[in-house]
């Protein structure tokens, strides 16, 4: 049925007896022609199944336009019944709009998800360009209730083919000019306070709706949907407090013994700054800027934090002589020292700087055995990456910005890399760019436009562009931290090497020997099992071998296949149960308690995740001999 119960019917309210007669087909054809076209779209797509189907489904016709008026179940002759909402009435134009569209919403998905996300996309477009038209004719109240109507239908749907196989670039501006129109609306004087109220409430609904595709469908689904404006804060002029003269940072020399400085530092714009400490009895303090270290000025010290690091492990060996910047104000001291290209005694101004000396007893710091924390304020940047940015453009070193034909020559360079070193098919890149094979197809093809900048519409442009550039950092990335794994590992004795490896071996057989772990369903995420399989590959003597033999011998293929993963589509890979069990039972061997992402897993799905992928494309039907799509 069109109308469904009240507490899922896109007009969420109490119903009565009366029925309503529904939208006829003659008069979407009048008001609503281009959503009429794609109603004719399912409707020819109807009856070609009915006509492989034969005589074993039948289709009712509309007389007069030849329309098959039941689609894929969803009946849209069926009389409607009326509810008590007063802003958006059954009877209404707008109010039967947004049944009509749900209903062919529903008729969309009637083959595989890839196809449903298709058709969806085609019919909420046709359905905006008609909204678009009304609003050109300067009707505000029929632009209101159709946009609104527009609204509830697709947030009370879900649209989850759409969201989860639509191309992203292309769902992203239809979100982005249905919140233009609704910016205009909200603008306007002339809505009530009950409409406008009734109208927010929806669209956050829909906002909400498009802000969860990211966590249930993966990365390459991220959605906004801004739909109102907000007024701006107006900050009242206030009276400017009598400035008083800036204090100046204090130069002290500390002289500290043999050993570790008993602080934690960390590199902040580009200054060795004291940020916790670790031995109460140092003499250094929060805040502290560490200006030398036995005359050497760390600002003149080639290699930055690495550098600083080494300076402080080879004078440890004897007694220190640092010098520090202090000063009552955190904030002053930055801005002062960011300022100043080199704080030793001869480049600030005597006048304006104290120095002082401080010795530190020695006694009490040599007992100290806590070793130095060596932090790099890169290593915990958890701001996005510029291509995550919605406004960010693909540009050249040159800041020139990238052509299409570039971004395809990449992305083919790409491919072909991927293909040659078996890392990844080229079906799995189109996967992970979140586009389908024929947008992927037109885009790749430079004769599809006679202006190759027309192919900056195609979402396979941007797609590609966040692929590589997030392949290039990570390759990047790779680089130094191969470096650094494959200095450590030279320097590690072989007999060690062997010991943690012979313990990594023990640590397998000692957690597959933990009983009592159900195998048949699984509490844990794709992505939260990725993080534990990289943690634990981490530990001493661990490698993916050792890990593939304790996940029952599966091939390394597999596993990379379950490690490069996107969301949840690995969830049919053998890979996925049998790291939950792996890792549910060395939980219960290390003693750990269920993390809060755990409990709520067991809450909103008591049966587990999926086992199953399905199958990307068009699902086939076996009729007789031949085959339906």
């Amino acid at each position: 049925s069109i109308y469904l119960a009240p507490s899922s019917h896109p007009i969420n309210m109490t119903t009565s007896e009366r029925t309503i007669p529904p939208l006829s087909l003659k008069t979407v054809q009048i008001l609503y022609p281009k959503l009429f076209i794609e109603y004719t779209n399912l409707s020819n797509r109807e009856k070609g199944i009915a006509e492989v189907m034969g005589d074993n489904y039948n289709v009712p016709i509309d007389p007069d336009l030849g329309l098959c008026t039941k689609i894929s179940s969803t009946d849209f002759t069926e009389p409607l019944k009326e509810n008590s909402c007063q802003i958006m009435k059954t009877e209404s134009s707008g109010g039967k709009f947004c049944i009509f569209l749900w209903g062919m919403l529903e008729a969309c998905e009637s083959g595989g998800i890839g196809g449903d996300a298709c058709r969806m996309f085609d019919v909420l477009y046709g359905a905006m360009r008609d909204i678009l038209a009304f609003a050109r004719s300067g009707s505000v109240d029929t632009r209101l209730e159709h946009l609104l109507g527009w609204t509830v239908a697709v947030a009370s749907h879900g649209i989850h083919p759409l969201l989860y196989r639509g191309d992203v670039g292309r769902n992203q501006r239809l979100f982005k000019t249905v919140g233009d129109e609704w910016k205009k609306v909200f603008a306007a004087r002339s809505v009530d306070d009950d409409t406008r109220k009734f109208a927010i409430q929806w669209c956050e609904n829909l906002e909400q709706l498009l802000k969860s595709a990211k966590k249930e469908y993966g990365d390459y689904a991220k959605y906004t949907f801004n739909f109102i404006t907000k007024p701006r804060k107006i900050v009242m002029a206030q009276k400017k407090k009598p400035q008083t003269p800036p204090q100046q940072p204090q130069i002290m020399s500390i002289t500290l013994p043999p050993g570790p400085l008993g602080v934690t530092i960390k590199n902040i714009n580009g200054m060795c700054i004291v940020v916790n400490i670790v031995n109460t009895q140092s003499p250094l303090q929060l805040q502290d800027v560490i200006v030398s270290i036995n005359g050497i000025e760390l600002s003149k010290l080639q290699g930055g934090f690495k550098a600083w690091a080494d300076l402080v492990k080879s004078c440890s060996t004897k007694a220190m002589d640092v010098k520090v910047a202090r000063s009552p104000s955190p904030s002053l001291l930055t801005g002062a020292l960011q300022n100043t290209p080199t704080t030793t005694s001869s480049n600030v101004n005597e006048s304006a700087v104290t120095t002082t000396t401080t010795t530190m007893n020695t006694s009490n710091l040599q007992t100290n055995t806590l070793q130095n924390e060596i932090k790099d304020d890169d290593d915990d940047n958890n701001d996005p990456k510029p291509w995550e940015e919605e406004e960010w453009i693909p540009r050249l070193k040159s800041g020139k910005r990238k052509s299409p034909n570039m971004i395809r020559n990449e992305l083919q360079k790409y491919i072909d890399e991927c293909k040659s070193n078996k890392t990844m098919t080229q079906g799995r890149i189109i996967e992970q760019m979140g586009v389908n094979n024929n947008t992927f197809r037109r885009f790749m093809n430079p004769k599809t436009y006679k202006d190759q900048w027309s192919a900056t519409q195609n979402g396979t442009y941007w797609a590609a562009a966040r692929l590589l550039e997030e392949v290039k950092y990570e390759k990047e990335k790779s680089k130094k931290s191969g470096i650094k794994r494959k200095a450590s590992t030279n320097n590690e004795n072989p007999a060690k090497k062997t010991k943690h490896r012979a313990e990594a071996t023990i640590l397998i057989h000692s957690i597959n020997a933990v009983q009592g772990v159900p195998e048949n369903i699984v509490y844990d995420t794709c992505p939260q099992l990725v993080t534990k399989i990289k943690d634990f590959l981490q530990r001493d003597g661990m490698m993916k071998v050792t890990l593939s033999e304790g996940l029952g011998g599966v091939n390394a293929s597999s596993l990379n296949s379950f490690l490069a993963g996107k969301g949840q589509d690995q969830c049919g890979n053998k890979v996925y149960p049998l790291a939950y069990v792996f890792f549910e039972k060395l939980r219960i061997l290390e003693g750990k308690t269920k993390t809060s992402a755990r409990l709520k897993n067991e809450v909103e799905r008591p049966y587990g995740f999926s086992l199953k992928k399905e199958r990307a494309g068009n699902k086939w039907f076996l009729i007789g001999s031949r085959f339906l799509s």
